[in-house]
């Protein structure tokens, strides 16, 4: 699932956008010396309070040798929760009725259900648990019946356990060992709009006709709302569905339609039965949607569509193509067929993530899947690709191989979240998708896992908020961040063989962590001949991450030494993750000027290790380690290193790789904030930019700058700020000009740049004259739209939100409602955060977004706090139970506090809410960023005030 970050990516996850080759087309000629003069500084830079491209990314077999069970508080070893330890799920057996229309009267809204699950047991019992969720009428006389062989089995009287989901029947006689039973259920389901379970959702045609659809999310615990399963990702069985709706609609599941009979306005709709899966990745979708398909898959022998509202078909062509070059590549990368008939892509109306992908039937936002040109910026174009990179990476990683329980979450979104680069490369080779991981993803996540309340990749979970709780940048990205890692020690080819080895081992089953190290140490036999449970047991059982640091003691040899890096060294770290002292296997690689790269493993109980260097070496030359970043770590080094490095980059940064000028930046920066090292010394590396030519380099320092930014908001010293980074957009000069024009303007406008204020209040208001006479170009519109509205009252505003209310384009609804938040005047931001809640105004998929952007800026921050805190029961109602949003929500309003005022408020907050549900971790996370944020202010604000005042 790709997780609405986010910020996710929020995440969302990913909001990136790609490099292409078109050059800076400038709006007047005031902007075109800007243009000239930035450059650099603008593609890809999320400008927090403006461009779309800033904003949360709109916003987942059993093996041996288990990782340690240690429980962190709140984790019940023996949760009643759990599905019993004897029983087998064989195959079910799913027929529901669907109700959406007026004439079905008081069943509107409502399904009706009759299924059946058979399953044996490995033992002897007289009780069988099975989870339902919010399901009516199943406990009515005659709507439970347990047989065996097709005949009853005489049992007592059903119960429910509410607080564990289950229905609990209990037999007069034990049951037997290795004997299919049947246990058959009637029952009547609510179609909520809660976006979970079975569900429904709505659009509004061009027509101002309201269509309704039902649909599903059922990861992680939610397919008990639809029927009684066993609903765990390790109990997987086959599945037979039949949907019966409205001749009007249509219905599709996770296989091919095999038999549709027409019974006068219903259809019965039976799909073939599907291949041995897990709950979650059941799916079905009742709907008008219309589809477009090609054939797929290395000769053609699979079908992939992709499915949309009528009026928005138009779009579907680049998913299109995305997804047969995609699935064909992963064909061949996983050296494994695709094993369905079809490959459905459904883009719905509402929906909480970003995609799901059940097997055969992934369901998309529509930010995630369409794409209009003439419409959508490239921002949405980068988008669609990797999102559905994502979810056909998982049709292998995820589907075909599923982890044995939630705690190896990682498995299915690590992998995903690395493999979509791969395939995204595939499809767009001149994007430079491979070096765009280390910003998007590597630089990101270090900043959570630098925090002491950080958690590992395999983390013990149970309940469904505390599963939700882990669809979390440390499971996608710091997943995704440590198999490169892995990559690059193993090898391409032999990362590859073991892969293949895993998925093959463990198809239609479960697996655990420990399954993978097993395949990949096996593909390693006689080449590089690596332990690799034991080298990765310290990066998945252990949270956060060392720092390096690289020390000369003479011309031809330094030393290294690693230890727990934190942004505040001083934040409590607890050991309830293990005994491994926060050490790690470090495959530490390094080259000085003019030398090749070389390596050497450290290992967690080397005190320090001796580096080599190259004969000829001298006492002044540079050391540069962790190349190209493959490796999980942060490097520092001795002061005169550090020297040698900028004079280097002055003189001529292009021998050092461009990931690791990147690399760089961001290290210096972070050492600085943990007080590892001088702000100066930081500030100082980044005067060479002026040269630089490549965007990766410039985007790190813009993404460090927003902190800084963040920072220094509230006191003396923005002003400076600003002004500085006025200056280095007029002074940096570029000898190849090919970076995406909105966010070279969008940059300089948030940065107070008056030519390109000017020019893009102008656009708006002739925009406003006449919207489709004067259009706006689509990678412009989110520079245009946040700055006339910033720049504007409430006319600009109340203008832009009729247009939202009648756009019909996801990803323009998208930048107009991230827009909004742009507005400097307080009262008209309360009342669009009073709009979030109201889902006649704003998507309930949408609603914490609207909060979330008017909380990164700089006006409307305190604003989300407060209505945060006045609608807690409200917001918690909505996501707070089981939903990752709550946790994304409850970061958004505290990320900027860094006074003690603020943190007390924030300590306050939690005193009066004990139970944060899915928010909890993210509390904790909140309070120690907001005390790291307070020290960097003690310790750096004057040296930096004092750094950009002197520039």
């Amino acid at each position: 699932m790709l997780r609405e970050m986010e910020m996710e990516r929020e995440d969302d996850k990913k909001s990136g956008v790609y490099i292409g080759n078109m050059g800076i087309f400038c709006i007047v000629i005031a902007v075109v010396a800007l243009c000239i003069g930035v450059g650099l500084l603008a593609y890809y830079v999320p400008d927090r309070n403006c461009a779309d491209s800033s904003l949360p990314t709109p916003e987942a077999g059993t093996g041996t040798d288990e990782p340690p069970s240690t429980k962190p508080p709140g984790v019940e070893p023996n949760w009643p929760g759990r599905v019993q330890t004897n029983v087998v799920p064989q195959h079910y057996f799913v027929h529901l009725k669907v109700y959406l229309d007026d004439e079905d009267g008081e069943k509107k809204f409502k399904f009706d259900g009759d299924s059946y699950a058979e399953f044996n047991f490995t033992e002897p019992t007289s009780v069988v648990k099975i989870h339902i969720n919010k399901l009516d009428k199943i406990m009515d006389e005659g709507n439970i019946r347990l047989t065996k062989n097709g005949e009853e089995v005489a049992i007592k009287s059903p119960r429910e356990e509410t607080e564990y989901q289950f229905l609990v029947i209990e037999t007069v006689d034990d049951m037997e060992k290795d004997t299919v039973y049947r246990l058959t259920t009637k029952f009547v389901g609510a179609l909520e709009d809660d976006l979970a379970g079975f569900y429904r959702s709505s659009y509004t045609t061009s027509q101002n006709e309201m269509r309704w659809l039902a649909t599903t999310q059922f990861q992680a615990t939610d397919a008990r709302k639809a029927f009684p399963c066993f609903d765990e990702p390790a109990l997987k069985a086959t599945f037979d569905i039949t949907l019966e709706h409205r001749t009007k609609r249509t219905a599709m599941s996770n296989m091919p339609i095999k038999n549709q009979v027409t019974n006068g306005d219903w259809n019965t709709t039976t799909y073939e039965t599907t291949v041995k899966m897990s709950t979650y990745l059941l799916a079905f979708v009742v709907s008008d949607l219309v589809c477009e398909q090609r054939p797929a898959c290395n000769n053609d022998n699979c079908i992939l569509r992709v499915c949309a509202r009528d009026e928005m078909k138009h779009t579907m062509e680049y998913a299109l193509d995305a997804g047969v070059t995609i699935i064909n590549y992963f064909e061949e990368y996983f050296d494994i067929p695709y094993p369905l008939p079809k490959q459905d892509m459904a883009a719905v109306p509402d929906f909480a993530a970003g995609a799901m992908e059940n097997w055969g039937l992934i369901l998309y936002r529509e930010t995630a899947l369409l794409y209009d040109p003439d419409v959508s910026s490239a921002t949405n174009k980068q988008r669609v690709a990797v999102v559905v990179s994502h979810e056909l990476a998982h049709q292998w990683f995820g589907n075909l191989m599923s982890p044995a329980w939630w705690d190896d979450l990682w498995l299915n979104e690590g992998f995903a979240s690395y493999v979509e680069y791969i395939g995204v490369n595939r499809h767009e080779p001149d994007w430079q998708m491979m070096d765009q991981f280390v910003n998007e993803d590597l630089h990101r996540v270090f900043q959570l896992d630098g925090l002491g309340s950080s958690h590992p990749i395999f983390v013990p979970v149970n309940k469904p908020e505390e599963i939700s709780e882990i669809f979390d940048t440390i499971s996608y990205s710091k997943g995704a961040s440590i198999i490169r890692m892995m990559n690059y020690i193993l090898g391409e080819a032999v990362f590859r063989e073991g892969l293949t080895l895993f998925l093959k081992r463990h198809s239609y089953e479960a697996a655990t962590s420990n399954d993978l190290w097993a395949a990949l140490t096996e593909a390693d036999v006689g080449v590089g001949d690596h332990d690799v449970k034991q080298i990765m047991d310290t990066w998945t059982l252990q949270m956060g991450y060392p720092v390096v640091t690289v020390a000369r003691t003479s011309e031809n040899t330094a030393i290294a030494e690693q230890k727990h890096f934190l942004i505040d060294p001083d934040a409590v770290v607890d050991d309830k993750y293990g005994d491994m002292g926060y050490k790690w296997y470090v495959q530490l690689s390094y080259m000085v000027k003019d030398g090749g790269i070389q390596e050497i493993m450290m290992s967690p109980d080397d005190a320090t290790v001796d580096i080599s260097l190259p004969s000829g070496t001298e006492t002044n030359d540079w050391i540069l380690a962790n190349i190209n970043q493959t490796g999980y770590y942060r490097v520092n080094y001795d002061t005169g290193n550090w020297v040698a490095l900028q004079k280097q980059l002055s003189e001529d940064h292009q021998v050092i790789p461009v990931v690791n000028r990147a690399g760089l930046i961001d290290d210096a920066f972070n050492l600085a904030r943990s007080g590892d090292l001088y702000q100066t010394i930081a500030f100082e590396l980044t005067l060479y930019l002026i040269k630089e030519e490549q965007y990766l380099p410039w985007d790190t320092f813009i993404n460090i700058i927003i902190y800084i930014r963040d920072m220094l908001s509230r006191t003396g010293a923005f002003g400076a700020l600003e002004l500085r980074y006025q200056q280095v957009y007029q002074q940096t000069s570029l000898k190849t000009v090919r970076f995406h024009r909105a966010n070279v303007l969008s940059t300089a406008c948030r940065y107070g740049y008056k030519p390109c204020i000017d020019e893009a209040v102008q656009q708006f208001d002739l925009w406003m004259q006449d919207p489709v006479a004067n259009a706006i170009t689509p990678n412009l519109k989110s520079l245009v739209y946040c700055n006339g509205i910033r720049h504007g009252g409430v006319k600009e505003w109340d203008f832009m939100w009729e247009r939202y209310q009648q756009e019909s384009d996801a990803g323009e609804k998208s930048r107009l409602q991230s827009s909004m938040a742009c507005s400097n005047v307080p009262w008209i931001l309360s009342r669009y955060l009073e709009y979030s809640i109201d889902s006649t105004k704003i998507r309930k998929q949408d609603a914490s977004y609207t909060i979330r952007y008017v909380a990164s800026n700089y006006v409307g921050r305190a604003l989300a706090w407060d209505f945060f805190r006045a609608n807690y029961d409200i917001l918690f109602d909505m996501y707070g139970s089981g939903s990752f949003t709550f946790a994304r929500l409850l970061t958004a309003v505290t990320d900027q506090m860094n006074t003690e005022f603020d943190l007390q408020q924030l300590i306050d907050f939690g005193d009066n809410h004990p139970n944060l549900g899915s928010a909890a971790r993210a509390y904790e996370q909140a309070i120690e960023s907001t005390k790291a944020n307070i020290k960097w202010m003690d310790n750096n604000f004057e040296q930096v005030q004092e750094w950009l005042e002197n520039q």
